[in-house]
């Protein structure tokens, strides 16, 4: 029978050293711990990167959609004729 702990019921109750052990004996190599923190820290970066390229995105495409209604399909926007 699998025993199943909720995270609160888990996190309350005291690792016996059975337990310990088994969690120490597998990440006692510290280039696995080293490995992992790695690929959380690009993954992190990697989503930055993509938030911040959606952003940029976001901005060229309001300030195209400006651009469009100050223009509205001529060369130069009505303000743009004193600008000679």
């Amino acid at each position: 029978m699998i025993q199943t702990f909720s995270c609160k019921s888990f996190a309350s109750k005291k690792k016996s050293p059975l337990f310990a052990n088994k969690i120490s004996n597998r990440f006692v190599d510290k280039t696995l711990l080293t490995e992992i923190k790695s690929i959380i820290t690009q993954a992190r970066e990697n989503a930055i990167r993509a938030v911040d390229h959606e952003r940029v995105l976001m901005y060229w495409h309001i300030g195209k959609r400006i651009f469009e209604e100050e223009q509205q399909g001529q060369d130069r926007a009505g303000y743009g004729g004193v600008l000679n």
